[in-house]
């Protein structure tokens, strides 16, 4: 297949996204370095992570990626409401592509309505 065969077929640019993702990945390491995180992780007792689609996609690879090695529960979630459980104690990662996703805006409001004491 030649290289115009392939741009005229591959509208989205699929081809350049996945050549990419490694430099996508050393970005991410290194952006995760450099975070300044305000609290400590032993105080976490679960994470979950809030997304709908192609944004709890990053969630579910992560929790496979670490399913050996993590010491607390860790869930995807793809619904308004986060799960009973949450509290204070848990991490809750918030992922939308497009930002503006209803179902994941819910779930952050939800999360810091669990957050208060």
């Amino acid at each position: 297949m030649t290289e115009t065969t392939v741009q005229r077929y591959d509208i989205s640019n699929m081809k350049r996204i996945l050549s990419d993702f490694p430099k996508h990945l050393e970005d991410a390491v290194r952006l995760g370095k450099a975070a300044k995180i305000p609290f400590k992780a032993t105080a976490i007792r679960n994470v979950v992570v809030a997304g709908l689609g192609g944004s709890a996609i990053g969630g579910d690879l992560l929790r496979s990626y670490t399913a050996g090695e993590i010491a607390v529960p860790f869930s995807v979630n793809r619904h308004y409401v986060l799960p009973e459980f949450v509290n204070r104690e848990s991490l809750v990662i918030i992922s939308s592509y497009s930002g503006d996703t209803e179902e994941t805006i819910a779930a952050y409001l939800d999360a810091r309505a669990s957050a208060r004491p």
